[in-house]
């Protein structure tokens, strides 16, 4: 899934892997990025395990 939001100038990448885990738990990546300006630019990595952090 891909999200791009104008208003902030940011865009997110999520991606779900169903059954990743032994016991068929899924995991979830997500990747986030804002670039309004270079100097207030920033980057974030989310690894959910369910959901979950």
């Amino acid at each position: 899934m891909r999200d791009r939001n104008q208003k902030n100038n940011s865009i997110a990448y999520m991606l779900t892997v169903p059954h990743f885990f032994k016991n068929k738990d899924s995991l979830t990546l997500v990747l986030a990025s804002n670039s309004d300006r270079w100097d207030t630019s920033y980057s974030y990595v989310a690894m959910l395990r369910n959901g979950k952090v």
